[in-house]
């Protein structure tokens, strides 16, 4: 073989050993080669390999083991961009991203998940019109020829980036919803410090129409948000930072602050540092002022004798002057007034649901005595005023509070019952009773009762009264009272008149159980009046019944009547009573006492005679043989006489005390 031969044949070797090295080289294995990637608004992927790969720089700090990496270029497009890598099998991928050129500033490296995981980065660092290089990286010590696939995404800025730009919202009295996006924003300004990690916000912009107004931003999905509201421009003062609830809840702000005509600004955030592309929805609420927010146009409530409820709300009302003692924390009130056509008024305040309610009631004027304030149930609760000390023809101004700090727009139902006087609240229209031996009830009632003259000295705490007389029939009378179930109750006589001497102050027993007094020193013909009271501190509008009962004389009261007893050799009883009986004579020397006595007389037949008085019940009896001047001591259920000097034919009267104050 010559040597031209020779050397033909060593470079044919060499061009097909240069060729098969060429071969194996990856296109974009150096920089200076990087393959131009397009932004898109979705990834749109571009497909890359390894295959024949070389680390062509350093490791970085994000992919230290690194053995092959290739090349990528694109140019921004938008602020907000991303890159996503995703792998082909188990490989483990890194990239990182250098600013302007190849050995431009490093923005970015990334390398956390590991084999067979996709990678991504998403940031609003990137300027408009830079080129961006991108490294991929096979982040494993071992060669691979594997291959994965890339794309770059551009995400542009919603309109209302900026505040300048701040989206308008109409407010309404519903929430018209408005929807909104964190994707391709930006924070513009520091973050406030109810979101002080916040990464993204967008601005809207509202005229406040009323005095309460509310702000609800909405998030779609697993997005955190809060909002930050200025007043009168983007750089005013903030009225509200909101960021109360975590990732995926509601945010809101309600308030009756708000300067009617003003310009609000709402500044929306993702409240977390990394970004995110979430929607959420925004809208504004107005709650028009009810026009009883202010006394000088109160409700005119008209009072009826039963309860005919009017509605009100504290949707969009305020606190007009400083809370009451009763509801110390409320911050809305409105306003009622009425005329008091009786003394006795009840005012009652039902809420709707759960609301905590109050009311304070003003006399003559909005500014006037404060008559009363109540506030006692707590939430839900009916709350009521009952009192009998309102003036005839006086205004009294009623207003309602919501009792907590919060504001609701709630409502509820108030009303003016007016209660008409007992026509026997006073001693001059004492109603007349006619006692009968039997307790024959009349009805009467404390409703619209109030108390005539001082408590009685038996009931200190009574808070009403009514009247009645009767005119005594016998000398033995007794007067019940029996109450309702929840009413205690009382009563005092007085002889004569109105004003005469208290002869029995009865309040013994408790709520629900009857009083009674019976005596027998009642003076026929003679006018006795009644005050009924409720014993009670607190007014009542409960009924109760009330009897006069008469006891007749009994016609052997006295011993000219002594009723005629006949000897017999077996005892024949004979009945007799204590009912009206009074005691005719001095007490006997052998009983203690005796308000009664009755009067019998037998003719003596045979020198031994026994006489026996059996009682009824618990009747304490005693006799006296008033001829022989014979006491005999009391023995509770049954008298027995033996006596062998009573004198044949000759008259004895037998007198019978009863011990007790039963009139049996």
């Amino acid at each position: 073989m010559s040597k031209i031969e020779k050397m033909e044949r060593t470079l044919r070797l060499f061009f097909v050993l240069f060729l098969g090295i060429v071969s194996g080289w990856s296109q974009n294995d150096e920089c200076a080669n990087a393959i131009e990637l397009t932004p898109a608004n979705t990834c749109n992927t571009v497909s890359g390999s390894f295959n024949g790969a070389t680390r062509t720089t350093p490791q970085p700090s994000c992919a230290t083991t690194a053995s092959q990496d290739v090349w990528y270029r694109f140019t921004a497009t938008q602020a907000t961009m991303s890159i996503t890598v995703i792998p082909a099998g188990g490989l483990n991928v890194a990239f990182e991203v250098l600013e302007a050129n190849c050995t431009g500033t490093s923005v970015v490296c990334i390398g956390q998940f590991g084999g067979g995981s996709t990678e991504s980065y998403f940031g609003n660092i990137f300027t408009i019109g830079t080129t961006y290089f991108v490294r991929v990286m096979n982040a494993s010590s071992g060669t691979s020829t594997a291959g994965f696939t890339i794309c770059v995404q551009q995400f542009a800025p919603p309109a209302n980036d900026e505040c300048a730009n701040a989206v308008t919202l109409t407010p309404a009295l519903t929430c018209n919803a408005t929807s909104g996006t964190f994707s391709g924003s930006s924070r513009t300004t520091a973050a406030p410090t109810c979101a002080n990690t916040a990464s993204q916000d967008v601005w809207y912009r509202f005229v406040a129409t009323d005095p309460t107004m509310s702000v609800t931003v909405v998030p779609n999905g697993n997005v955190n948000v809060a909002f930050d509201v200025l007043d009168g421009s983007c750089t005013g003062t903030s009225v509200a930072c909101i960021s109360q609830f975590g990732v995926g809840s509601t945010e809101s702000y309600f308030n009756n602050t708000f300067v009617v005509g003003n310009t609000y600004f709402v500044r929306v955030l993702n409240a977390s540092a990394g970004l995110a592309t979430n929607s959420f929805t925004i809208c504004v609420q107005n709650y028009p002022t009810p026009a009883n927010d202010e006394c000088a146009n109160a409700v005119t409530l008209t009072p009826a004798l039963t309860c005919n409820a009017t509605s009100g709300t504290f949707s969009g009302s305020s606190r007009t002057t400083v809370a009451p003692t009763c509801a110390s924390a409320s911050q809305q009130d409105v306003w009622y007034s009425f005329t008091a056509t009786d003394t006795s008024n009840r005012i009652t305040v039902v809420p709707n649901n759960n609301l905590n309610v109050a009311f304070e009631v003003y006399s003559g004027s909005c500014s006037g005595t404060v008559f009363s304030c109540i506030g006692q149930f707590g939430a839900g609760s009916t709350e009521t005023l009952l009192a009998s000390n309102f003036v005839v023809g006086t205004t009294y101004f009623i207003r309602v509070l919501h009792s907590s700090a919060s504001l609701v727009t709630g409502g509820f139902t108030i009303c003016v019952q007016n209660i008409p006087t007992q026509p026997n609240d006073l001693c001059a229209n004492a109603i007349t009773l006619t006692p009968s031996p039997t307790c024959t009830g009349t009805s009467g009632s404390f409703n619209g009762a109030t108390i005539s003259t001082a408590a009685p000295a038996c009931a200190n705490t009574a808070s009403q009264d009514v009247w009645y007389q009767f005119t005594a029939t016998d000398p033995t009378m007794s007067v019940s009272v029996g109450p309702n179930s929840n009413l205690n109750v009382g009563f005092e006589i007085f002889t004569g008149s109105c004003t005469g001497t208290s002869i029995a102050c009865v309040s013994q027993t408790s709520t629900g159980v009857s009083e009674f007094f019976v005596n027998t020193n009642f003076v026929v013909g003679t006018t006795y009046f009644v005050r009924v009271f409720n014993v009670s501190a607190s007014l009542s509008t409960l009924n109760f019944n009330i009897c006069v009962q008469n006891y007749p004389q009994p016609a052997n009261d006295v011993c000219a009547n002594a009723q005629v007893l006949t000897p017999a050799s077996l005892c024949n009883p004979t009945s007799g009573t204590m009912s009206g009986a009074v005691i005719s004579g001095s007490v006997p020397a052998c009983v203690t006492s005796s308000p009664h006595d009755v009067w019998y007389q037998f003719t003596a037949t045979d020198p031994t005679m026994e006489i026996t008085v059996t009682p009824q019940n618990n009747l304490n009896v005693g006799i006296q043989d008033d001829d022989n001047e014979t006491g005999y001591s009391a023995q509770t259920n049954h008298q027995n006489i033996t006596n062998h000097i009573l004198k044949n034919h000759q008259s004895n009267h037998l007198r019978k005390a009863h011990h007790n104050q039963n009139s049996e």
